[in-house]
């Protein structure tokens, strides 16, 4: 008789992620491409400076702020307004 395959579910948690600096369509485009590489990562929704995604874990939750953090983005408490004076991300230059 086969071996019937056991199949572990995580719980993923729903999460918003605010993200000064992170403004144009190209930073979004980077953060998501630097988001998709992590396992346990869905992102739901990217926008001027706000992310939305599932995780499934605390531990890739921080290894997704980490993420950005790398990118030169800063991640912030609330949804921030557009500033054209940013020098955070990509388009700081």
């Amino acid at each position: 008789m086969p071996e019937l395959c056991s199949t572990k579910f995580h719980r993923m948690k729903n999460t918003t992620i605010y993200v000064t600096g992170m403004e144009s369509t190209h930073c979004q485009t980077r953060v998501k491409r630097a988001l998709d590489a992590i396992a346990g990562t869905n992102i739901t929704n990217i926008e001027a400076g706000k992310l939305e995604l599932t995780v499934d874990s605390e531990h890739t939750e921080e290894q997704v702020k980490s993420s950005i953090e790398k990118l030169g983005y800063e991640i912030s408490a609330g949804h921030t307004v557009n500033d054209p004076t940013c020098t955070t991300g990509c388009c700081a230059d």
